[in-house]
């Protein structure tokens, strides 16, 4: 493979303006929704599984449109970038503990028999590739991506609504002393390689992974206390007998065949968060948490349990 200059969005994302805290980093915050509502296709059992398939159909759709550098998985020499660059070429930034992450999630779920709502989410500077990557993902959803007929999508879109998220509200508000509730809406993992980890207590620490490898997309550098999350996360109570294991099987198309997906679902309740914590809580709503955040798993919702 020839060697390839970086990009002027590679040099940014490698040397971002300024380092900051989790409370600094709800400041910056970034983010544009594209929410569809779509016809639920019968026999559709989990809605939290399609985003593997959205992701691969939006890759297909996107490719159409990408540089030849890009669809070859070399940096694209475009100017701005092709979408397809963006969302899905691997990218490593000097001094992060894991390679960067991809500045989007996907999240699907069905709120009625007749229903399924799929939400892109882009973080940071993806956001000013919002057009492109609607209108792919609109393509996508409605079965005109260039897949294999067995494995296209049919997701006919009935509306499309985009909105924007610019900067969190201070969570500084926490009732004191209130026990923080997070319910998994799809299955949460943690894993180190192919070994999964049987509960939850690296949490802190996982959200600060997850925030420090999104923060670049931001423009700045998150500043992860790590040994204080660590302690934290040593200490810190919890009560893990609301999450209820899942089983289930999920189909990969590069591998083609199916493979297990694991995880727990349900609520996990924590002991009165430390400021410190809530940030890194407050943001890991959008962001997902643990093993495929990206695709839907590790997905919840937070709210204080009043005593």
């Amino acid at each position: 493979m020839l060697d390839t200059p970086p990009t002027l969005l590679d040099q940014s994302l490698a040397d971002p303006d300024r380092t900051v805290d989790a409370s600094s980093l709800l400041e910056v915050w970034h983010q544009a929704d594209i929410r569809f509502d779509c016809e639920r296709p019968t026999g559709l059992d989990e809605p939290w599984r399609l985003p593997h398939r959205i992701r691969g159909a939006v890759g297909h759709q996107l490719r159409g449109s990408a540089s030849p550098a890009a669809r070859n998985g070399r940096p694209c020499p475009w100017t701005p970038p092709c979408a397809h660059d963006l969302l899905y070429r691997t990218r490593t930034v000097p001094d992060l503990r894991q390679p960067l992450a991809t500045p989007w999630v996907i999240a699907a779920e069905a709120p009625d028999d007749t229903t399924v709502t799929v939400t892109n989410s882009l973080f940071g500077w993806a956001v000013d590739w919002i057009g492109e990557v609607a209108e792919a993902a609109t393509q996508a959803l409605n079965g005109h991506a260039p897949t294999p007929a067995a494995h296209r999508l049919r997701l006919p879109v009935r509306s499309r609504a985009i909105t924007v998220l610019e900067g969190i509200p201070d969570p500084t508000a926490w009732p004191d002393d209130a026990p923080a509730v997070l319910d998994f809406r799809t299955p949460v993992l943690f894993r180190d390689g192919d070994r999964p980890h049987a509960t939850l207590a690296d949490l802190p620490l996982r959200l600060a992974d997850r925030l420090e490898a999104l923060a670049p997309w931001m423009g700045v550098r998150l500043r992860v206390k790590a040994a204080a999350l660590q302690a934290l996360a040593e200490t810190l109570p919890r009560d893990e007998s609301g999450l209820r294991p899942f089983a289930g099987m999920r189909r990969s198309h590069p591998q083609g065949r199916r493979v297990p997906v694991e995880g727990r679902v349900g609520p996990l309740l924590l002991g009165a968060p430390p400021p410190m914590l809530v940030p890194y809580l407050v943001l890991g709503q959008w962001t997902h948490v643990g093993s495929r955040a990206g695709l839907g798993q590790g997905r919840y919702s937070l709210r204080p349990l009043p005593r």
